[in-house]
């Protein structure tokens, strides 16, 4: 089986008749790639293997973009957090790939979208200014995207009125771009395909053929039908992301690597709401990890860093002493509440992790509380400060 050289901007048929073919060409066939995983890294490892003139294939068991690549956050960004830990040369390459995205290899796919960060005191303006001139300066003199802007509150509140106007000092907008995720991963099967690669989706990996320790080849099921196909291949790459450990598996060992699935996700709450939602996604966490010991750790960790900051922000000490008192207090009543039962947990399993959770919620409703309250009754009323900035 070779390679074909056909021009990337002709039109790749992906339907019943190309399914067809690509099945004859596997069945016994012989390649230099196989390419397991129909994600968008599976896309662009077959993609720049057919394109270096490799005979190549790549098989998906779902459909295209069916699993992570499908549920990313669909940004193309530099990663502005990563200045913070001065990972310059990151940044400079994200923002690179994210200008070509938006000016040459998928403009029709990609576009520009603006972020509003909102700032709640004064003295944040230059530190975050200074952040995002970088930021800019990373992005070369030929950017795609316009600079930063500095704004002010009645600025901020014209664009997102929902800002409460007491609740910040102005704003920065700054640009990144934004795409549809599963048709990017589809856009890059199809140019594999316009390229000469073998594609195919509903065509699962069942089995992997060895050689004197190698794995030359795989043993492919069409999930639709049920007909099996050996095809061979010199280089056989897992690009299954989190079901890697599945098809490594088939090798009959675990290999070097072991992944986990991670999801993240954002929730706006109230300040009593946010503790009982950390608390529930704490103990799912938990269980979902398989009660291990890393699993209690981090399911407290987030129980204790949310209490941490939200007891705080109940407004009570903000009213009476001011914002960093009330932060100092606030923290410190937290400490002595949770590490004991953080200690517990850490060195436990679920059990010990649920029933640290049940102590947070008890310490805080009948111990930090009220001892809060009569922190905050010894001080009289300085400033009036609302939290969050969303109404």
């Amino acid at each position: 089986m070779t390679a074909g050289r056909t021009s990337p901007f002709g039109h790749a048929q992906l339907g019943p008749a190309q399914r067809a073919a690509a099945w004859e060409r596997l069945d016994g066939g012989s390649l230099d790639v196989l390419v397991i995983g129909g994600g968008i890294t599976g896309a662009g490892t077959a993609l720049d293997a057919v394109t270096r003139g490799l005979s190549t294939a790549l098989v998906e068991a779902r459909d295209w973009a069916g699993g992570t690549s499908s549920r990313s956050s669909k940004l193309f960004h530099g990663g502005l957090r990563y200045l913070e830990q001065l990972d310059l040369g990151l940044v400079r390459e994200a923002l690179h790939e994210r200008d070509l995205m938006l000016t040459r290899l998928a403009p029709h796919l990609v576009r520009p979208v603006s972020f509003l960060y909102p700032l709640q005191r004064a003295v944040e303006r230059p530190y975050v200014g200074a952040g995002l001139v970088l930021y800019d300066a990373l992005a070369g003199r030929n950017r795609a995207l316009p600079r930063h802007r500095h704004l002010t509150r009645t600025a901020a509140r014209a664009l997102f009125p929902a800002l409460r106007r007491d609740a910040l000092t102005g704003a920065v907008r700054y640009w990144d771009a934004q795409t549809d995720d599963a048709r990017h991963t589809l856009t890059v099967v199809r140019t594999s395909a316009a390229y000469g690669a073998v594609v195919r989706s509903s065509t699962e990996v069942v089995g992997l053929l060895r050689e004197g320790g190698r794995v030359v080849g795989a043993e492919l099921r069409d999930t639709e039908t049920g007909d099996t196909c050996r095809v061979r291949a010199r280089v056989v790459v897992n690009c299954t992301g989190v079901w890697t450990d599945e098809i490594q598996s088939l090798t009959g060992g675990r290999g070097r690597f072991r992944v986990r699935a991670s999801k993240g996700g954002f929730a706006i709450t109230n300040a009593v709401g946010s503790y009982l939602f950390s608390s529930y996604l704490s103990t799912y966490l938990t269980s979902e990890l398989g009660h291990t010991k890393d699993a209690a750790l981090v399911a407290n960790t987030v129980a204790v860093g949310v209490l941490v900051v939200l007891l705080p922000v109940s407004g009570l000490l903000t009213d009476r002493i001011g914002r960093k008192p009330m932060l100092l207090t606030g923290a410190g009543l937290f400490a002595a509440l949770s590490l004991p039962a953080f200690l517990l947990a850490a060195q436990s399993g679920f059990a010990a992790a649920l029933a640290a959770e049940l102590v947070f919620v008890v310490a805080l409703f009948f111990i930090a509380v009220p001892v809060t309250v009569s922190i905050a009754e010894m001080f009289p009323t300085q400033v009036r400060c609302t939290a969050g900035a969303i109404s």
